[in-house]
């Protein structure tokens, strides 16, 4: 009996998968730079405003920002006024820098600034600089003063039938922040006044003019004479 020889051939069906890559890992993004200010406003002429301004590695990176220097617009530098002191920020740290600057001008004058934060990632040392938030502050109105005017005289009375009467008027002007340009000084006796002590006739704010003047009067005795002065001013 002859016999048979089977060759019997085992199929492996060998499946081959993809292998699953790590997903990719988001880029580290830049400084987060808030500026804010206590003083939105100040009396004209103004002053000094007080600013801060909040440098943040935000929390969602993975990686520190190195921060070299914070740099106002108007301030100029203001490094040295942060704490914690520039250096590596870890994700969710960051330093505050209070600082100061000087505005003046007159009523409704309007100042913006912002800040410049200069920072690199630490894992492949690329920009992570950032600008602020626009801050603008500006100069309230102060409401005008009116000139103060003091009339005197040296001579309250003469014999009758009268004769040259001597005056003198002071004019101050006493706003804190207003020149005052006099147009024209006017007694209602002697008229226009002149040769007074400010010759150009601006008074800067605290300043003062004194104008020396006479006027005739003549009468009988127990007659009385009253005058005043009137400036024009703006």
């Amino acid at each position: 009996m002859m016999k048979k020889s089977f060759l019997l051939l085992a199929s492996v069906l060998v499946a081959f998968g993809l292998v699953a890559s790590s997903p990719a890992t988001a880029q580290d993004v830049a400084l987060e730079v808030v500026k804010s200010t206590t003083t939105a406003s100040l009396p004209e002429p103004g002053g000094t405003f007080s600013y801060s301004v909040t440098v943040t590695n935000p929390a969602a990176n993975a990686g520190d920002i190195t921060v070299s220097a914070v740099v106002d617009s108007e301030a100029g530098d203001i490094s040295t006024s942060c704490s914690p002191a520039l250096g590596t920020l870890a994700p969710g740290d960051s330093t505050t820098c209070d600082f100061t600057a000087n505005h003046l001008g007159n009523a409704g004058a309007m100042f913006s600034n912002t800040v410049d934060a200069t920072g690199t990632h630490d894992s492949d040392s690329s920009d992570a600089s950032a600008t602020s938030n626009e801050v603008t502050v500006s100069l309230d109105n102060v409401a005008a003063v009116p000139l103060a005017i003091v009339k005197s005289t040296t001579t309250p009375s003469l014999d009758e039938l009268g004769g040259t009467f001597s005056y003198s008027v002071t004019i101050t002007n006493n706003s804190a922040v207003d020149t005052a340009t006099i147009a024209s000084i006017t007694d209602d006796v002697a008229g226009a006044l002149s040769g007074c002590t400010d010759a150009d006739g601006i008074l800067a704010p605290g300043e003062s003019t004194t104008c020396a003047f006479t006027a005739d009067h003549f009468g009988n005795a127990g007659d009385t004479f009253d005058n005043t002065v009137t400036v024009a001013a703006t």
